[in-house]
């Protein structure tokens, strides 16, 4: 355990204890304090490790993710910008941390109401994900589901379907027909299947839902 006010300690602790205690300081809640104590531990880790060590590069992804979940949107997308053009360049375009920058970038870009900007990092992190994780891979298929979300936002019904159920039909095979990340998806495509006015199907897949918990 290091402690913070010991100036013995060397740099690079006292950074990482900084940021595990910026990133508790923002899942409890206290955003402002977190970000000034996940500032301190990116300046440290720029002064000592440099702007290209991967310990700084996750420095300014933490800041970026604590500034977007307190909704900060135009505070936040130069740093996740920043994080993801130097972990592409340093770490390279396959490394997982990478695909995560892709994401959160993509997460972002949607939520600001950029359709075009998010569906391209999105199928970006997709085709990466797909290549070096497996297609049926937990993260894949998350990419797989946040595309389609986008899609349909768009109105590209025809192929925001086919990824709903490409999600789907993955999940059923390699987690089971009662696992809830299935019946996650299920209710994800029954939601789309709704809006796009498709009643009969949608009322389909929810009385699946209803059964598989009933015999689950």
């Amino acid at each position: 355990r290091v402690d913070l006010l010991d100036d013995s300690a060397e740099p690079e602790e006292r950074a990482k204890a900084l940021k595990s205690l910026g990133t508790a300081c923002a899942l409890a809640g206290s955003y402002d304090e977190g970000e000034i104590v996940l500032r301190r531990a990116l300046h440290m880790n720029e002064e000592v490790l440099g702007p290209n060590h991967s310990e700084t590069i996750d420095s300014l992804a933490c800041i970026a993710t604590l500034l977007h979940t307190k909704g900060d949107l135009e505070g936040a997308e130069p740093m996740f910008r920043q994080a993801l053009e130097t972990s592409e360049r340093v770490l390279g375009p396959d490394d997982t941390n990478t695909l995560a920058a892709l994401s959160n970038m993509a997460l972002l870009l949607h939520e600001k109401g950029d359709t075009e900007g998010a569906e391209l990092m999105y199928r970006r992190a997709l085709e990466r994900s797909e290549r070096v994780l497996g297609p049926d891979h937990p993260y894949t298929l998350t990419n797989l589901g946040n595309l389609a979300n986008l899609l349909g936002v768009k109105g590209d019904l025809e192929d925001a379907e086919l990824m709903y159920r490409r999600a789907l039909e993955a999940r059923e095979r390699v987690l089971g027909l009662d696992h809830p990340n299935t019946l996650a998806s299920i209710q994800n495509l029954a939601l789309f299947l709704l809006r796009k006015g498709d009643y009969d199907n949608a009322d389909v897949l929810y009385r699946q839902i209803k059964e598989r918990k009933r015999v689950g």
